[in-house]
């Protein structure tokens, strides 16, 4: 192998500028040679290639071509060799193959051309063998005739045995090609215990006795996220190497609200550990672990579901320097930098005791915590752990398990709203903010927009708001994916309402949870436990219906039959209607073929309860408690809000239909106390007297923040003086 020095300064200054410029998450093409990078353009423009599959494909063919024909020495004892394990991830469909076939045609050709030689070459030799070295002297041959070698750069199914043998004849190097990397992995140890999985780790790291470097090269297809979780878990020791290569889409980070309230905690002086709560599958894990890494420069991260182990660390621990130490025997290399750390607890539900450490962590301050869990709003969720754990520790302690009150910020994180949604959906902001000024001046929208908006809110409606089915919708703009997503989430709520719940509740949960379409179908929505079960009863069903409000999956719109603030004062606590947290579980509840009429507008006599979910499901994601107004007289408006400091009534309509309530109330504002009412229907913006229309897309744009009060500073030494004075 030639050796030759390359000026590190000069690697140094365009690693630097590389870095500045590599500001996405798409594959950054501007590292190869223009020529490549004009073939990977055109590629894309005439074939349609993903630009980030044919990069990947073409980064492997290099290190294919490079072979083990060069090193790059980064300094003393620090020698890199182009060892490449790819993985281009995306569903079927998704155009994975062609850009691997298209980067590895001349290896292909080639391997194909030394193929046909090989077996001329190996029937000649079967030929001679099958002859006596006489014979073979006698007709001119070589008397010891060598065994022909069959050249490659490709292999697609080998075991470790295998690769040594064929490896010792291709010393330049040679790249596995499997082509289901599913497949692939699922292979693994077949024919041994445990150490075909060492074997390739050794590979990885140029580490295996009798082979030099190799490159894996493949595509993953179907359930990409459990397939990338299994090869996450053999190659942990050195994932880094490890480029995962999805589809633009598939990668494509939702940008979510919340980061603005994680900065401002962040940045807020002696802030407390933060606590983000919220429904299952809502993004906490991954906005909490993408917040940390791109604000501080050690993340610890824990999930005390999957590494239950963890939980350990915190048990009768009841200082920061006890728990950091427990956590260092367990993670090997983990660091503990004052000022610069931010640990995550993930699912911290599971271990109430490091829910309690929240209050040590708030009193030590060296260190940032954010922790994340899906069932703490649960009342008397962890009774059972807090009594099986307590059993652990010698010495019983009331406050080992207690919530720290006072000690923790707390942040409810909700599914994505339409704005989110839009954004997901690469709406430019000038759109939006041009809807949030025809809002504001009460102006039509201009009927491009309008029509686009209107298709977009029944994507949304179809979709939902949960982070996984929106991904599953960009990535394959299929129903069907979106649909496979839900009924996952859906499995993991029913589960929980059996493994968490209390004893008497469980038979009840699932039955409260499943009879809510049927609730929003009647004509009245009021909540009627006799939908849930004939005979049924308050007291069997008034704990399941507070366990899946608690848990978030569920909210409830209380009736008052006073149009006034406070509307808390005025609610019935016992007359109320009930909503799913987000509407795509309601339409995944209704059934197969509801998104297909949601987007082609055949909702029939159900459009009015999916379009009055999409308010409830807006309302409760601004943080707003629900209520709606009902006489015994039978006038109803849908939901009561307050706005600027008055009792605002909102109807929602599928489509254009009259509200006779509406006008009842109108024609006697002084009765009822109500000076307007916003309409949401199929309609522009528009407005007639004290009634405002607007489509229902503007829901988003509600402003509904508590009006400010200023107040004026009291002259406290006037008072004084004056009581001074009055006293003599």
């Amino acid at each position: 192998m030639d050796t030759y020095s390359i000026n590190p300064a000069s690697i140094i200054d365009e690693a630097a500028d590389l870095s500045m410029r590599l500001t996405g998450t798409d594959f950054p093409v501007s590292i190869f040679p223009t020529r490549i990078q004009r073939i990977i353009s055109e590629v894309h423009e005439c074939h349609n290639y993903p630009t980030d599959y044919i990069a990947a494909a073409i980064l492997t063919a290099i290190a294919v071509g490079i072979g083990n024909t060069h090193l790059v020495q980064i300094k003393q004892g620090w020698v890199e060799s182009p060892i490449l394990y790819i993985a281009l991830i995306g569903r079927p469909g998704a155009n994975k193959s062609h850009p691997l076939s298209f980067a590895m045609k001349p290896f292909l050709d080639y391997d194909h051309k030394q193929n046909q030689e090989f077996e001329k070459m190996l029937a000649k030799y079967n030929e001679l063998m099958s002859m006596s070295r006489k014979e073979r002297a006698d007709s001119g041959e070589e008397q010891f005739p060598q065994e022909p070698i069959r050249k490659r750069f490709l292999i697609s199914d080998v075991t470790p045995e295998g690769l040594s043998l064929i490896h010792a004849q291709n010393k330049r190097g040679l790249c596995l090609w499997a082509d289901e990397l599913s497949a692939w992995f699922k292979n693994f140890n077949r024919y041994n215990n445990g150490s075909e999985e060492q074997f390739w780790l050794s590979v990885f790291s140029a580490k295996t006795s009798g082979t030099s470097p190799a490159k894996l090269v493949g595509k993953i297809t179907a359930n990409c996220r459990k397939v990338v979780r299994k090869i996450t878990m053999v190659f942990e020791k050195s994932l880094k190497k490890v480029y995962f290569c999805f589809q633009i889409k598939c990668h494509t980070m939702l940008k979510r609200k919340i980061e603005d309230d994680l900065i401002a905690w962040k940045n807020k002086p002696g802030h407390k550990p933060l606590v983000i709560m919220g429904i299952r599958q809502c993004g906490k894990t991954y906005i909490s672990r993408h917040f940390a890494e791109q604000n501080y420069k050690n993340v610890v991260y824990m999930n005390f579901i999957k590494q239950p182990e963890r939980i350990n660390a915190f048990v009768g621990s009841k200082d920061v320097d006890s728990i950091l130490l427990n956590l260092s025997a367990q993670i090997k290399g983990v660091k503990f930098i004052p000022e610069e750390t931010c640990l995550i607890f993930d699912e911290i539900q599971e271990c109430p005791e490091a829910r309690t450490s929240l209050k040590f962590f708030k009193e030590d301050g060296r260190f940032d915590v954010i922790a994340t869990g899906s069932l703490l709003g649960v009342q008397g969720y962890g009774d059972e752990l807090k009594k099986r754990r307590r059993k652990m520790v010698q010495k019983k302690d009331l406050g080992i398990n207690s919530v720290p009150v006072g000690s923790e910020d707390i942040i409810e994180m909700y599914p994505l709203d339409f704005e989110e949604f839009l954004w997901a959906n690469g709406m430019n902001p000038d759109v939006i903010e041009a809807l949030r000024k025809f809002y504001t001046e009460e102006t039509p929208v201009p009927e491009g927009i309008h029509v686009a908006m209107r298709q977009y809110l029944n994507l949304y409606v179809a979709v939902g708001g949960l982070p996984a089915p929106i991904n599953a919708f960009l990535t394959t703009n299929n129903m069907n994916a979106v649909s496979e997503e839900y009924k996952g989430i859906l499995k993991e709520y029913r589960d929980d309402m059996v493994k968490y719940a209390p004893d008497k509740d469980k038979p009840h949960i699932r039955e409260c949870f499943n009879s809510i379409p049927k609730q929003l179908a009647k004509e009245n929505k009021k909540f009627q436990y006799s939908k849930v079960k004939p005979g049924g009863r308050g007291e069997t069903y008034l704990g399941s219906l507070q366990w899946l409000e608690d848990a978030g999956i569920i909210c409830r719109c209380y009736n008052t039959d006073i149009t006034g603030l406070p509307m808390e004062g005025n609610a019935k606590d016992n007359v109320f209607k009930v909503y799913t947290a987000d509407i795509g579980l309601l339409i995944e509840m209704l059934g197969p073929g509801t998104r297909a009429d949601i987007l082609q507008g055949n909702l029939g006599g159900f459009k009015g309860a999916i379009f009055e979910n999409l308010m409830a499901d807006t309302l409760h994601k601004k943080q707003q408690s629900l209520y709606y107004f009902l006489k015994d007289s039978g006038l109803e408006l849908d939901f009561l809000v307050r706005m600027k400091g008055e009792c605002v009534p909102l109807e929602v309509k599928a489509k254009t239909a009259q509200a006779k309530s509406v006008q009842t109330v109108l024609k006697h504002a002084d009765k009822y106390h109500v000076k307007h009412i916003i309409k949401f229907g199929d309609y522009n913006v528009g407005r007639e007297g004290q009634l405002l229309t607007l489509p229902n897309y503007m829901q988003f744009l509600l402003d509904l923040e508590p009006e400010k009060i200023v107040l004026e500073p009291i002259d406290v030494d006037a008072v004084n003086a004056l009581a001074k004075k009055i006293l003599g």
